[in-house]
């Protein structure tokens, strides 16, 4: 089960946290969890299962609103994508499914990793040539065959979803458990790994710092938003 709180910071008794919905459609334990990104609608959530399953739900009710039955074996991860309009969830059949908001289908990406899909981050990839300027919707992929990969994807005219690999990290020596991708004010891939370091990518150039100080996995990831 998963629990959503409000929380609220009063003058004179601080912060205050309450319990408001406990979410229990899965069979099995919660992996994953993502809440939307624009604040204008940010009473969605996102929830994977080891049930193989992904839950959309709204939490002003406490009440799913679609269930999605993509995977072959346990969800690993969940992220929406920055323009909140699809969503993507990766698991140990080593998928990664795409959907859009509204929507009851799902396109799904293979051949992404040797191993589970530990983690995903969804983002806008810049395309500039000469008859096209634009994004394409990209991702970046973290597995437990220890690599890090980033992807462009389109959908084609076949109605399926054509991937190209646009830059590989395998600077970790175990899992990666853990990935994000940040914009603004400078573009950058951060990750999180069993072997218990951080390291910190350029998309483009590659890795540039690697942080110590755990002595075990490190199993999450979060940033600010100045960084």
């Amino acid at each position: 089960e998963s629990k959503v709180w409000q929380i609220d910071n009063d003058a004179k008794q601080g912060w205050q946290a309450k319990e408001r919905h406990t979410l229990t459609d899965h069979r099995k334990g919660t992996t994953a969890l993502a809440f939307y990104p624009l604040i204008f609608s940010n009473e969605l959530l996102l929830s994977g299962s080891a049930d193989h399953t992904v839950i959309l739900w709204d939490t002003e009710t406490g009440k799913a609103k679609d269930t999605y039955r993509s995977h072959l074996s346990e969800v690993r991860c969940v992220a929406f994508s920055p323009t909140g309009k699809s969503f993507a969830s990766g698991g140990k059949d080593q998928q990664v499914c795409v959907y859009e908001l509204g929507s009851k289908e799902h396109l799904t990406l293979k051949d992404l990793h040797l191993g589970s899909i530990e983690s995903i981050a969804l983002l806008q990839l810049p395309v500039m040539s000469d008859r096209v300027q634009g994004h394409l919707p990209g991702m970046v992929t973290s597995s437990s065959d220890a690599s890090v990969r980033m992807w462009a994807y389109d959908k084609t005219e076949k109605g399926t979803l054509e991937k190209k690999e646009m830059q590989r990290f395998r600077a970790h020596t175990q899992p990666v458990s853990s990935v994000l991708h940040h914009e603004q004010p400078n573009s950058m891939i951060v990750t999180a790994s069993w072997d218990g370091t951080i390291k910190i990518y350029d998309p483009m150039f590659g890795e540039r710092f690697t942080l110590l100080g755990h002595s075990g996995a490190v199993r999450a990831l979060a940033m600010a938003p100045d960084q």
